[in-house]
């Protein structure tokens, strides 16, 4: 039995799934900046050798306790392990196997979140830092994304997100029907619809109808490119390239054409426009003096 914290109370306004989340972001970062060091030159002829294959290694260790932090979250806010399995190109049973042990080491440091050391004085946490004390790393975390110009002038870039306590009593209505549709911020009528479309079209497959066939009839029926690309990828299959495939099959289509048409003039207003806008913020030159 754990004594409280000072800690407890903010960690108790918080979601699971927000802390998750807060945990990724914070490894997310870690990744960022061992990248970074990865990329100047200057101080190369100063690094011993092998030095740089050294600093490469530890980012690949820290990108991979990111995606266990990945699994972690996706978990918590009602991911399957089919779900989750497609986009690391493994079997669920595979996922689920690699990562039921820091899922397990998650759960149970919520019931034990710090152990005593042996002076019995000392307290170790047993939850990510990031998740001990979320207060603190919501602070730090926002002040490193403002200075990375992560967001437009976004002062609470991490922070604004996060799921808090009491907001996820109830699973999400979509979280059943695949990782498109559950999680791309879909009203849940919309996400209906989207759910419906694709069950009555995926027998018109094993019909031998194919997928320009059915872009045709997206088109006809009023459905929009964004609906249309969903409805695509869960016919695909929502697999980890299917994402691509809808997106290259739905603008591609000579259905869309006009669609196309006007999409890539709204691109070429949007960058004439902030061409000019740069032509007029530049400094007018006086010559040498």
């Amino acid at each position: 039995m754990t004594e409280p914290t000072p800690y407890d109370d903010n960690r108790a306004a918080y979601s699971r799934q927000g802390l998750a989340r807060l945990v990724l972001s914070d490894h997310a970062r870690d990744v960022a900046e061992s990248a970074a060091g990865l990329v100047g030159t200057r101080h190369d002829a100063d690094t011993g050798l092998a030095g740089r294959a050294s600093q490469a290694r530890q980012l690949v260790e820290q990108a991979d306790q990111a995606l266990t932090s990945a699994v972690i979250y996706e978990v918590e806010r009602g991911s399957s392990w089919n779900q989750i399995a497609a986009y690391l190109g493994i079997s669920a049973d595979e996922a689920e196997e690699r990562y039921s042990p820091a899922l397990q080491a998650w759960n149970s440091a919520f019931e034990e979140p710090y152990r005593l050391d042996e002076t019995g004085r000392k307290r170790i946490p047993q939850l990510p830092t990031a998740a001990y004390d979320p207060d603190w790393a919501c602070a730090q975390l926002d002040q490193w994304a403002f200075l990375q110009r992560i967001g437009i002038n976004d002062q609470r870039a991490v922070s604004t997100g996060l799921v808090m306590a009491g907001a996820v009593d109830e699973p999400h209505p979509t979280a059943d029907r695949g990782p498109e549709i559950a999680h791309t911020g879909l009203s849940p009528e919309r996400a209906e619809r989207v759910s419906a479309l694709t069950a009555e079209l995926r027998p018109t497959l094993a019909e031998g109808i194919d997928m320009p066939a059915i872009q045709e009839l997206l088109s006809a029926c009023g459905i929009g490119v964004m609906d249309s690309i969903l409805i695509t990828r869960q016919l695909l299959g929502a697999g980890p390239e299917a994402l691509a495939q809808a997106k290259t099959l739905v603008l591609t289509s000579p259905a869309r054409h006009t669609e196309h048409e006007h999409h890539q003039a709204l691109v070429e207003n949007l960058v004439a426009a902030l061409d000019q806008t740069d032509t007029e913020a530049e400094p007018e030159s006086h010559g040498d003096r």
